[in-house]
């Protein structure tokens, strides 16, 4: 039996210098130990990543959760929530509102753009310019913000502009519309129109047919109240709603006298301790009343 069996078989006994071998060697026996175990990457190739970050690009600048189809020069396009459209000198666009509830036009020199297009609401905001809104649709499904005031639609046609100083105008063709802001809000209704100063509350309406001299003492009414005597006087019929936009926004002496010149104006009998202290239930029975009396 050689040392050689003994080294690669392990048979026989091991000479002198084979086991001064295996005594030193076995002084560096592996004992055991855990390895550490790698943990897979999170790192992606370089292509995917470059991928990866433009497609989160493309979402942040394009909003894609709402639109409104855009026609500009006879063009069409998706106008994106968020999105603004600025029309320039002798330019026009038409917006196609969702759900084929209407339009609106856009004049040249506007800045407009959609803040919200679900079912329950379409909403737009008019920065500057003018629009013409063509609407069909439930009451207060569509909406347009201004810097001044928020128009709400109850079913109509109107017109809505907007000046350099952030006041607007609206003008109702058909039907009717909600002017709401400051705590306050006026319905127009078809064939009248109001004015609304930028940082102030919503303008009283206006006949188209009112005399010059009502509509004077009335831009002049807040700061001068020595010409509502003046305005009550020009008052006809067709100005009754007028009147009774100025119920909640006057009081003591100068609400008594709008209601004395209302009940003359208007064939109805309302409780007038009711109507001063603007109770919801005299105030409606008013308003069915005026509405009626413009024909």
């Amino acid at each position: 039996m050689s040392a050689r069996d003994y080294l690669w078989e392990k048979r026989g006994e091991p000479d002198t210098e084979t086991r001064e071998l295996e005594a030193l060697l076995g002084q560096a026996r592996f004992s055991g130990m855990t390895l550490p175990v790698e943990k897979p990457s999170r790192r992606w190739p370089l292509g995917l990543a470059v991928l990866a970050a433009a497609a989160a690009v493309v979402v942040m600048l394009v909003p894609r959760d709402g639109f409104v189809m855009l026609t500009v020069d006879g063009l069409s396009r998706k106008l994106y929530r968020a999105e603004w459209l600025e029309t320039g000198a002798g330019q026009h666009a038409t917006l196609q509102l969702g759900g084929s509830i209407g339009h609106v036009e856009v004049a040249e020199g506007s800045r407009v753009r959609v803040t919200r297009v679900d079912k329950q609401e379409q909403r737009l905001e008019l920065a500057r310019g003018r629009v013409h809104a063509t609407v069909d649709a439930p009451p207060r499904l569509f909406v347009i913000d201004t810097p001044s005031a928020t128009t709400v639609d109850l079913g109509c046609e109107y017109e809505l502009s907007v000046d350099a100083a952030g006041g607007s105008r609206l003008q109702v063709l058909s039907g009717s519309v909600e002017l709401a802001g400051r705590g306050r809000s006026s319905i127009v209704l078809e064939g009248m129109w109001s004015v609304t100063q930028a940082g102030q509350a919503p303008g009283v309406p206006v006949d188209l047919e009112a005399s010059p001299a009502l509509i004077s003492a009335l831009e002049r009414l807040d700061q001068d109240g020595s010409v509502l005597p003046l305005l009550l006087q020009q008052a006809s019929g067709h100005d009754a709603v007028t009147l009774w936009h100025l119920l909640p926004r006057t009081d003591g002496e100068a609400r008594k006298a709008v209601f004395a010149r209302l009940s003359e104006l208007v064939p109805v009998r309302v409780d007038e301790a009711a109507t001063l202290r603007l109770d919801p239930a005299a105030l409606d029975a008013w308003w069915d009343a005026c509405v009626a009396a413009r024909g």
